[in-house]
């Protein structure tokens, strides 16, 4: 095509189709202003790698230690998205509740007026503790008692029945209330003449470790929830505990986020390091990027289909079709090419490789688009260079083209009409 040829057409396309052109212009940038709006709305809650996530802060108390002990562990959610499930563990190697503590004390005596006192350790997670006095049968007219007195001495409990047997139970709750510590037995002989024998026993059942808690209650911004463990940990084993939680979040944007955050704590100081395992950005939302892919796809689609309307045209009815196919049919090339281009620049403003199949997909439809498009416009220069046969199998050609391109297109999409993610 030479140079008077081409500018000739040059005038003679704007001439014809400058609103058109115009018109395409405010399309591309209204489609790009507003969808990059909106994806500029959700950018701050997009979860786009593991190094970008941010966690919920979590406090324990008291700090690992070594023995049965109960502690607390405090998450608060200071995070923009909500947390939807949780579960929180401790592991580690040969984690188990202690033996039961048993102290017996036979064949002891006791004078007339006299007392005699012991000391047991009651550790936290114990579950009860059961003390029982049981005097010799031969005493029948002796009376002994039994006290005991927890570690600071604000409560006491007392067995004063008449007689040589005596028992007192502390339940869960009483040494809740009570505290843990050295607890003080007192066995007093406060009525009677005569010394008595009697065995005591004190036996210390500790309840069944608590290492696990899982809750379905959404944690909203700015909200914190408290759960409450119960481990029994060595000295050895401190150095190997791990305290894990596995959370499910909802970010802005549909977005579902699963973590697992885990804390392993080094001998008995609180110094813990966060390691994250899992990141699960999941499905992509419906966004701008989907709507311009769907309205891309659908408008080359009938650029397709009047290429093909166009070229019998011009192979069979030339003479009797009507005018405005021709035109139309530019038309269309143009808005989808205009479509394509936004396309493909909210896709770019995504974190995805700039060589994926999908965006390398994307530079083959602008590019394939462009020729199809400027070739529809110069049909008349077109024709009277190579001549209306050559003509009409180029145009037969790229309509292919493009054809097998919509094919490729729709074979990417999979679960979103847009870009493979």
């Amino acid at each position: 095509m030479d140079n008077d040829l081409l500018n000739k057409g040059l005038k003679r396309v704007w001439r014809s189709w400058n609103w058109s052109f115009m018109f395409a212009v405010v399309i591309l940038v209204v489609v790009f202003v507003t969808a990059i709006t909106i994806e500029v709305g959700n950018k701050g809650t997009e979860i786009e790698s593991e190094e970008d996530v941010k966690y919920f802060d979590l406090y324990m108390s008291p700090n690992i230690a070594a023995g049965m002990r109960s502690y607390t562990a405090t998450i608060s959610n200071n995070q923009e998205y909500t947390i939807l499930e949780m579960k929180l563990l401790f592991e580690g190697s040969n984690l188990q509740s202690p033996e039961d503590i048993t102290q017996d004390y036979p064949g002891k005596s006791l004078d007339a007026g006299g007392e005699n006192t012991y000391s047991v350790l009651i550790p936290e997670g114990a579950d009860s503790v059961e003390f029982v006095l049981d005097g010799d049968e031969l005493r029948n007219i002796a009376n002994i008692n039994l006290y005991v007195q927890n570690a600071n001495g604000t409560h006491e409990w007392s067995s004063t029945d008449i007689g040589k047997d005596e028992t007192i139970i502390l339940t869960l709750e009483d040494l809740q209330a009570s505290g843990y510590g050295s607890y003080t037995v007192a066995v007093k002989h406060e009525d009677g003449r005569w010394s008595v024998d009697y065995d005591l026993s004190i036996s210390v059942s500790f309840s069944p470790l608590k290492l696990l808690e899982s809750t379905t209650d959404r944690l909203e911004p700015k909200e914190s929830r408290t759960f409450d463990f119960i481990v029994n940990l060595d000295q050895s084993q401190i150095s190997e505990i791990k305290f894990i939680v596995t959370a499910s979040a909802f970010v802005k944007g549909g977005t579902t986020i699963d973590m697992i955050v885990e804390y392993k704590y080094d001998g008995s100081a609180p110094k813990k390091t966060c390691v994250i395992h899992q990141v699960d950005n999941g499905s992509e939302p419906w966004g701008p990027v989907d709507i311009t892919g769907t309205a891309s796809a659908i408008s080359y689609t009938i650029a397709i289909f009047s290429g093909f309307v166009l070229w019998a045209r011009l192979t069979f009815t030339e003479a009797v079709k009507p005018k405005f196919i021709g035109p139309a049919h530019c038309f269309i090339s143009l808005v989808a090419l205009v479509l394509a281009i936004d396309h493909a620049l909210i896709a770019l403003q995504k974190s995805w490789p700039w060589t994926s199949p999908g965006m390398v997909f994307s530079y083959a439809a602008i590019t394939l688009l462009f020729i199809f498009t400027v070739f529809s416009f110069f049909d008349v220069e077109g024709q009277k260079v190579l001549g209306k046969r050559k003509w009409r199998w180029v145009h037969i050609i790229l309509t292919v083209l493009l054809l097998l391109l919509i094919v490729f297109h729709f074979g990417l999409m999979g679960d979103h009409l847009g870009f493979l993610k």
